[in-house]
């Protein structure tokens, strides 16, 4: 295992073919999995599920399968959590993408604690007890979900999607295997890809940045600046799909300086409109870079030259190099083929007022953002991504 930076984090095996580890991974944990997945359609007809159960047995670790839905929601929580006490669990794996990995740390923190996951998320009981233990395998390189210490929850009653953020919902391991992302198709290669830069970006310019986090960034950068649109472009290019799962890994480890604008409207679109999460991300990022701008131009422009660094144009630290970050990612979009407005993807401008008051009564919490965030920045971005 690769060391660990800091104890709190999971211990890590990295590189092709490292998914062949999880049993003895598994083994030193526990004895019985809850195996954490989507349900049955596109990836668990990859093979990647069966595979896994059976890298499992041959360690003598008893598993038993929860299929989760994307964007999961309370009752998937509270009914897997049931299950994995009922079935006598003491180990949950995370095998998929964000919604898998979310899934598996909340029910694993769930198994250990009493009520619904509600109870949490909404701040009317506090967690107190340690998590069953977690493997996150990753099988898209985006939410950084194997390293974050937060846990995304929807809430259907409510219409939102509120995050739970606790230490102990770290997962205790993770293996980041490129070779699970190659039956990824382009479009989502490269909406998750962009996720994974918000999380850098973001957390970058966070007035809550610190040394560590940003050289963490830098790095996730650099990787998706090389290997993004090589991996849209060959799916089965496995260094680029390497990369991106470690620049994933280091924007998710940045993330401890806490997310902006780009976040605060991300989860209400996702929650209100039924968008994913990383697409939501891929169409607002230019337009909050570009409110952003005035407030955070030298981070900008660092980060634009950690991206393209070949193409080099402006005065460094101009605005003129700090608007390049929204010239990157657009071409990102274009790449993957994303559409570039929330109305080409469905959304309709009613929407958007409810997306407002929705960021604004749950979301306003968030104080990172470099500019001051109001409800009229906050409403100029969406009429903009519009």
């Amino acid at each position: 295992m690769a060391d660990q930076p800091h104890a709190l984090y999971p211990c890590v095996r990295i590189g092709q073919g490292a998914l062949e580890r999880i049993g003895d991974m598994a083994s030193e944990l526990g004895t019985r999995a809850l195996l954490v997945t989507h349900l049955p359609g596109r990836f668990t007809a990859t093979g990647i599920v069966e595979r896994t159960e059976r890298l499992l047995r041959m360690a003598g670790v008893e598993s038993a399968r929860y299929g989760v839905e994307p964007e999961c929601a309370i009752p998937t929580y509270d009914t897997a959590a049931s299950m994995c006490r009922d079935t006598g669990c003491d180990l949950v794996i995370g095998l998929g993408g964000g919604s898998a990995l979310d899934a598996a740390k909340g029910i694993a923190i769930m198994a250990t604690h009493q009520g619904s996951i509600r109870d949490y998320q909404m701040g009317e009981a506090t967690l107190e007890h340690p998590s069953l233990p977690v493997i996150a395998v990753p099988t898209t390189a985006g939410t950084g979900s194997e390293v974050s210490r937060v846990v995304v929850v929807g809430n259907q009653e409510l219409r939102i999607k509120k995050s739970i953020s606790d230490s102990r919902l770290i997962p205790r391991a993770a293996i980041l295997d490129p070779e699970l992302c190659l039956p990824l198709a382009p479009d989502l290669t490269c909406s998750t890809g962009i996720d994974a830069l918000s999380h850098a970006l973001e957390s970058f310019v966070s007035l809550n940045a610190t040394r560590s986090t940003k050289a963490a960034a830098l790095w996730a950068f650099e990787l998706i600046g090389r290997s993004l649109q090589a991996a849209v472009a060959d799916g089965q290019n496995i260094t680029a799909r390497r990369d991106l799962l470690f620049a994933s890994y280091m924007a998710g480890l940045s993330l401890q300086a806490g997310v902006g604008a780009a976040h605060i409207l991300a989860q209400p679109v996702s929650a209100v409109t039924g968008l994913s999460h990383s697409l939501a991300i891929a169409v607002l990022l230019p337009h909050v870079v570009r409110a952003n701008l005035e407030h955070a131009t030298q981070g900008y422009a660092s980060a634009a030259r950690a991206l393209s660094p070949s193409r080099k144009l402006y005065e460094d630290g101009s605005r003129d190099e700090a608007a390049g970050i929204i010239s990157a990612v657009k071409r990102f979009g274009e790449a993957g083929g994303l559409p570039s407005r929330f109305r080409d993807a469905g959304v309709g401008q009613g929407d958007l007022e409810d997306l407002l008051e929705t960021a604004l009564r749950w979301q306003m919490h968030i104080q990172s953002n470099p500019r001051p965030v109001d409800r009229s920045m906050l409403r100029a971005i969406l009429q903009a991504a519009y």
